[in-house]
Formats: C-alpha cells, sequence, structure tokens
C-alpha cells in the first residue's frame, strides 16, 4: 500500500475523525442518542466525464503504487508536469448510493477488464460493497462481502497479522457485525463486534472501536464483561456505561464500586470546579445496593458542590441534570420509607427521567409497578421495564437505519491498513526509559499525573501512537519500580495520555481502572518490539525477499 507522507498532525486528524465517529456511535447506542439530521443521498454526476470507478465505489481514488507516487513527484518538478494527468483525490460526496454502488463496486471486484488486483486496495472496496448492500437493506449480501473479503485477507496471510487485526482488520468485524444487528442477530453482532478488543485488550484502538450492542443484548455477560473491563481502564465514559450495565443486570455491589472508581479518577486531577454528576451517579447506585450511609454522603457532597459552584458563578454545565439525579434519588428515600403512592406520584408524573441511567431507571420502575393501583400506573409507569427497553431498542435500530440513509456513516467504518514499519520505527524511543523523551519531567500541577506523548517520537501511524504510549508507559511503570498505572486519555485518538504509576490496592488506583504492567507489556511488545528484535526482524525479512527474488 502506497506511504503517503502526510504529517503526523495531518495522519493523526484523519484517523480521529473516522474513530471519533466510531466511538461516538458506540457511546450514543448505550444511553439513545439524538435522532441525526435526515441526510440526503449522494447523486450520480451528471457530467459527461464521470469520477473513476473507485472514487464512485468509496470515495477513494485507485491505489498509486510508489513507481507511479516518485514518477509523480518527479513530473511535478519538470516540464513533464505539464503532461501528466492530474490525480483524483479522495471525494467521498461523489460516492454513489445503494443498488447503484453495489454495480460499481461490483465491477472493480469480480469484472476481468477492471478488477482490483491489490489486495489492500481490493477489501476496501468489499467493504464498500457491504456497506451498499446494507444501504440498500441486502444484510445477506453485505454479509457475503464480508465472508469474502476475510477470505482473501487470509490468502495474503493478513489475518493472522497482528498490525492488520489492529487496524483494517477491525473493518471486517464492524461490518460483519453491522450486518447482523440489521438481520437480529444481536449475540452474532456482539461477538463480532468484539473479536478485535477481547483479543488485544491492551491496545487502544481497537478497544474504543469495540461494539458490545448492549442495547441489544440486554442480559449479557462473558464477552462484554471482557471488553468492558479493558475499556474502563482506559477511558472513564467507558466505566460510566459499564456501571449502566450492571445496574440494569441487578449487579448493585460491583455498579457501585465503578461508580466510586469513577469519582477516584475523575478528581485524579484537581482542577478549580468539580463535577458533580459522578457523586450524584454514585449516591442513586448506593441506595439502590442498599448502603444508604454511603448514599446520603454522595449526595450531600452533590448538593453542596452544586451549591459552591453556583455561588462563585460556575455552574454546572448539565445542571438540570444533576438536580434530576437528586430528584430521583429522594424518590428512593420515598420508597425506603414506604411512602409508594408518593413515590409513583412522583416518578410518574414525568413521561421521562432522561439523565437516570436505563439501568436504575428500569429497576425502580419495576419496583414501583408491583402491586401498584392501576390509577397509578401513568407517565414513565404505565409500561415494565421490558417494554421500555424494547422501545430504546427499536428507536437505537431506527437511528442506525436512519443514518444508513446518509452515505456517510457506514463507510467511517473502512480503516486504513496499518503498516509494519508504523511500529517499528518507534522501538527505540519507546523501550528507552532510562532518558525518556516521552514523558514530562514533573507531575501535572496537583496530581501524580504525568504527561505521555510522542511529540519526539519519530512520524508514525496515529494507530501505532495510541499502543506505543501504552507501552511506553507500563514500561517506565517498571523502570520506577511500580506493578502498573492507571491513565487519563481522550476517547479518540491521539498522541498523549495522562498516567499515573502505583501498585493494586493504592487509595488512589481503583482496581478497575488499574493496568498491569507485565500484561501490558507482554501483549503490546508483539507489536512494538525491541530495538534488537526490530534488528533482527529486519534481517529475517531481508533474507526471505532475496530468496523470493532469486527463486
Amino acid at each position: 500500500m502506497q506511504d503517503h507522507s502526510l504529517s503526523r498532525r495531518a495522519m493523526r486528524a484523519v484517523l480521529g475523525v473516522a474513530l471519533a465517529a466510531l466511538c461516538a456511535e458506540q457511546v450514543a447506542a448505550q444511553e439513545a442518542a439524538a435522532i441525526p439530521p435526515v441526510p440526503v443521498p449522494a447523486a450520480a454526476t451528471p457530467d459527461a466525464k464521470l469520477p473513476s470507478l473507485h472514487i464512485r465505489c468509496d470515495g477513494n481514488p485507485p491505489h498509486m503504487s510508489d513507481a507511479e507516487s516518485f514518477a509523480r513527484f518527479v513530473g511535478a518538478v519538470t516540464l513533464l508536469a505539464l503532461f501528466a494527468p492530474r490525480p483524483e483525490l479522495p471525494s467521498p460526496e461523489k460516492r454513489v448510493f445503494g443498488e447503484a454502488g453495489v454495480a460499481i463496486c461490483s465491477q472493480l471486484i469480480d469484472d476481468p477488464a477492471h478488477r482490483e488486483k491489490n489486495t489492500l486496495r481490493r477489501l476496501p472496496l468489499l467493504l464498500a460493497r457491504a456497506a451498499h448492500n446494507i444501504e440498500a437493506k441486502h444484510y445477506d449480501k453485505a454479509l457475503a462481502d464480508v465472508v469474502q473479503a476475510r477470505a482473501e485477507a487470509a490468502a495474503e496471510g493478513l489475518t493472522s497479522n497482528p498490525y492488520f487485526q489492529r487496524s483494517m482488520g477491525i473493518s471486517l468485524d464492524r461490518f460483519e457485525a453491522a450486518a447482523r444487528i440489521r438481520m437480529g442477530d444481536a449475540a452474532g453482532a456482539r461477538d463480532a463486534g468484539l473479536a478485535a478488543a477481547v483479543a488485544a485488550p491492551y491496545s487502544f484502538v481497537p478497544v474504543m472501536t469495540g461494539q458490545d450492542f448492549g442495547w441489544a443484548n440486554r442480559k449479557d455477560g462473558g464477552l462484554a464483561e471482557n471488553y468492558l473491563a479493558a475499556a474502563d481502564r482506559m477511558v472513564i465514559t467507558s466505566a460510566m456505561i459499564h456501571a449502566n450495565r450492571l445496574e440494569d443486570q441487578n449487579q448493585l455491589a460491583a455498579a457501585a464500586a465503578l461508580r466510586e472508581a469513577v469519582i477516584v479518577r475523575a478528581q485524579a486531577v484537581v482542577t478549580d470546579s468539580k463535577n458533580s454528576a459522578p457523586l450524584a451517579d454514585a449516591a442513586i447506585t448506593h441506595a439502590l445496593a442498599g448502603d444508604w450511609t454511603r448514599a446520603e454522603a454522595r449526595a450531600g457532597e452533590a448538593r453542596a458542590n452544586l451549591e459552591a459552584r453556583d455561588a462563585e458563578g460556575k455552574p454546572e454545565n448539565d445542571r438540570a441534570g444533576v438536580v434530576e439525579k437528586l430528584d430521583f434519588l429522594g424518590i428512593l428515600q420515598m420508597v425506603r420509607e414506604g411512602r409508594l403512592d408518593q413515590a409513583r406520584r412522583m416518578f410518574g408524573a414525568r413521561s421521562e427521567w432522561s439523565s437516570i441511567s436505563y439501568g436504575a431507571r428500569f429497576l425502580l420502575v419495576d419496583k414501583l409497578r408491583k402491586d401498584a393501583p392501576k390509577d397509578q400506573l401513568t407517565g414513565v409507569l404505565a409500561t415494565g421495564s421490558d417494554e421500555q427497553w424494547d422501545v430504546m431498542r427499536r428507536r437505537i435500530l431506527a437511528t442506525q437505519l436512519q443514518n444508513d440513509t446518509n452515505n456517510r456513516t457506514l463507510f467511517s467504518n473502512i480503516l486504513t491498513y496499518a503498516k509494519v514499519d508504523d511500529y517499528e520505527r518507534l522501538s527505540k524511543i519507546v523501550w528507552n526509559t532510562d532518558k525518556s523523551r516521552m514523558i514530562g519531567k514533573e507531575p501535572i500541577k496537583n496530581s501524580r499525573f504525568y504527561q505521555v506523548n510522542t511529540a519526539s517520537a519519530p512520524i508514525s501511524s496515529p494507530f501505532a501512537q495510541m499502543d506505543a504510549l501504552m507501552l511506553h508507559a507500563a514500561l517506565l511503570a517498571k523502570a520506577r519500580g511500580f506493578k502498573g498505572f492507571t491513565m487519563i486519555a481522550p476517547r479518540a485518538v491521539g498522541d498523549w495520555m495522562w498516567v499515573a504509576f502505583g501498585n493494586p490496592g493504592d487509595a488512589d488506583s481503583p482496581a478497575a481502572m488499574f493496568i498491569d504492567a507485565d500484561k501490558a507489556i507482554a501483549e503490546l511488545r508483539q507489536i512494538i518490539p525491541t530495538p534488537e528484535e526490530v534488528t533482527a526482524r529486519q534481517a529475517e525479512r531481508e533474507k526471505a525477499a532475496l530468496k523470493k527474488a532469486s527463486a
């Protein structure tokens, strides 16, 4: 595949947009995101000179070899540029839609006259055809496209390639999941959506792009729990989502512990304005678990913080949401005191409790509906938790089906291939812990966290940068005498993270968010080996290339 000479910032921006779209979709699905604006499918251009088949299939130009790229560079600095045709640029707006897209992509995949032969260019075309089949609601054909893509990737040895599996290989899983969820196979969609994350639990991109389809797999466990635990260690919003799930599964002690871990993480870096929402969420979960001492303590902190911020003229961004959470806690208190009629009136007065996690909401719905007089089953109490869950599930699915019409969202699932060189060129700086150039000299003000970044590292793929940060943090932890670390990172791909070194059991290193350095190193050294191992690998590849050339 062509090695474009993009700047680190440009590469990060490209992948950041794609990953932000993927991760936003996952977070939104957990809590029934807002319906997007009605999109307009791209229309075929009436111009006599149509874009290439590649552009019309997936919005990207045909593959350009390194030789062609060099020839164009030579042409650009000589008079040859006057005669050379200008290369096409990515033009997603010229991508055709639905059945027409299937037909265009099929020419590049199946027609001998137009067949794309480069596997790393064919795979995105196959996935683009899968996207167009989904647009056309041919879900079985989309699944067949994924099967074909996997077979072709396997034939090239890519499916056993850890670099492929951490980049373009994720796309195969996501399209299989997309087809299965639309076919009604929620469990199959979950298994496909989590394959990469479960296989690489310390690799940032596979975990952050994982899809457990929790909104369609209500009583879940096993595979999803492994994924959620991996995500908890990396990003705080994932831990919040996990706690919601645990509440719905009535695992209230575990949910409460996770809420407390979220607070520790949120308050780890002292800021001028503390958020009240995690405190209020923890109060609700403790109350549901029957621990009213801790519930009242956290509620008191939330109220005091809310009032303090109001007095300072720095009100919470979601002040109304925090107030709603505290009102919900008040209804739980009524239930505790046996004032069920009053609790039903207060709770049923709303048609929605939008700031309350679905797990907590459903638990209270079922509790208040039990043995309730018919005239009190109004508002949010009009239906039970199973019916409300199904409404949420259908709403999220409807949102996804609507997104299928915009000729954009599905294509954000197609990730580029991260090559071996992208990782190996980072080896020297990552494994240098004696005089690290990736970590700040001093902790961030009022915290134990240090910033780790790739500003001094060789230019590399954004896929590789996050793994480099994780591996370097683990190596530093060991070098400094610690068992591991906790981290704060953006949900979308970036070139930095904050890390605090520590040991299991430390008060500021909650178990749910502690990263075991040995486990992280064992996984990530397979893709970013030591400099000595890189040298040996390169020698083996050169030897194999010479043998192949002389055969």
